[in-house]
């Protein structure tokens, strides 16, 4: 594995809280679906006759969980990165601005998948179901797409997906 000397050691050790990322996703998910299971879906839409309205008030609801989640997860990780790095006195392979737009676009990706797992509980109204496509898909769904020929050159558009400098 590369050390924190170099932006790939850097980029490497970051790219670890992609794996954190079932868990917004699991929230968003269970958001829209957990109504359909306990059956309280039904006296939402009677108060709120129209279907948007209420999807866009979880997307709006959530969407701030998902943002407060990313700053956390962002803000910590920053602190223990750098606190690390300066308690061996590591010298880190890209600059503290660079490091610091990536947290953030890392915290920004959370968001994402807050909304991500509205949306697919919106479509799959089963809970179990709906759990086991988002969360199958973050684990196994994009390694295997990635043995796809071809498709590797796709995998930066992909949720999973970052690009490469």
């Amino acid at each position: 594995m590369p050390g924190l000397q170099t932006e790939e050691g850097v980029r490497t050790i970051l790219g670890f809280l992609g794996y954190t990322a079932f868990l917004p996703a699991a929230i968003g998910t269970l958001a829209v679906t957990s109504e359909y299971r306990h059956r309280t879906i039904s006296f939402t839409f009677l108060f709120a006759p129209r279907r948007w309205q209420v999807l866009a008030a979880k997307l709006v609801a959530h969407g701030v969980s998902g943002a407060l989640y990313g700053l956390v997860l962002s803000t910590t990780a920053a602190v223990a990165f750098f606190g690390a790095a300066a308690a061996r006195g590591v010298t880190l392979g890209m600059p503290a601005a660079s490091i610091i737009e990536l947290l953030a676009r890392i915290g920004v990706a959370m968001v994402a998948y807050t909304v991500l797992g509205i949306g697919m509980g919106a479509l799959i109204r089963n809970q179990v179901a709906a759990l086991a496509v988002v969360v199958g898909y973050l684990y196994a769904g994009e390694v295997l797409l990635m043995m796809v020929p071809g498709v590797r050159h796709l995998y930066p558009w992909l949720p999973g997906g970052a690009p490469r400098r």
